[in-house]
């Protein structure tokens, strides 16, 4: 079961890419987000918990789905 963070994140990765991913599966390095995909789920991630992904970070960040749901986690804006 995952956490209602983990489940946000994998419905706006599913309603950008169109594709049903795990938190296991990687992002960048399978080539299942391009950079389009990265700023519309970037920006879907601030709306919905208020955290920007600095851009000197975006290569880890959206490493994988783990990687992705970790950092919202510890980033996300409180009451959200």
């Amino acid at each position: 079961m995952h956490s209602g963070i983990t489940d946000t994140v994998l419905k706006i990765i599913a309603e950008t890419t169109c594709k049903d991913l795990t938190v296991e599966d990687g992002l960048l390095e399978r080539g299942l987000v391009d950079s389009i995909s990265v700023v519309h789920i970037a920006l879907a991630l601030e709306e919905a918990f208020g955290c920007t992904v600095p851009a000197a970070d975006i290569v880890r960040v959206f490493a994988s789905v783990r990687s992705l749901t970790a950092f919202v986690e510890s980033h996300a804006v409180r009451g959200r």
